[in-house]
């Protein structure tokens, strides 16, 4: 009769064990593939156009978060409705030239829409990035790429993050 006590409790603890792994790998994968980042190399930023004039873009808001920073806004191309939303917030090191790509999240922007017409609701974006990714004491300013329907325009915000 002990025995298969002692065999209960320790199938208890190890399923508990399991479900705490498996909660553990999933909120990792979650947190991973929100805070998305990857190194840019120059070469990719020089291929880059610099000046669209149709391209409208507004940023709403840079913050400085606990743990990070945010950036939210919209952009589009006028006379083009988007059939997909690509945009990336970049980060250049003003130390030393390095860029990161960060990875955004569409954000429906009604407001956007009521102003500039109704294809471009899907216009906004939200971004996130870990303070992580940044060197203290480094100066970053803040791009955006607009890579929608085969543009590849890459727009100096005038933002800047230092960690």
């Amino acid at each position: 009769m002990m025995a298969s006590k002692q065999i209960d409790r320790q199938h208890i603890i190890l399923l508990i064990a399991l479900i705490i792994l498996v909660a553990l790998l999933f909120a990792v994968t979650i947190l991973a593939d929100y805070d998305h980042v990857e190194k840019l190399s120059k070469s990719s930023i020089a291929a880059m156009n610099k000046n669209d004039n149709q391209i409208q873009w507004c940023i709403d808001e840079v913050k400085e978060l606990r743990s990070g920073f945010m950036a939210r806004g919209w952009i589009f191309k006028e006379n083009e409705p988007q059939k997909r939303i690509k945009t990336y917030v970049i980060l250049r090191d003003s130390d030393d030239d390095q860029y990161i790509r960060v990875n955004t999240s569409l954000v429906a922007r009604p407001d956007v829409g009521k102003v500039f017409g109704k294809e471009h609701v899907a216009s906004g974006f939200y971004s996130r990035w870990s303070k992580w990714h940044l060197k203290k004491g480094h100066t970053y300013d803040i791009y955006i790429w607009y890579a929608n329907d085969k543009n590849n325009v890459l727009i100096s915000t005038g933002k800047k993050v230092t960690r």
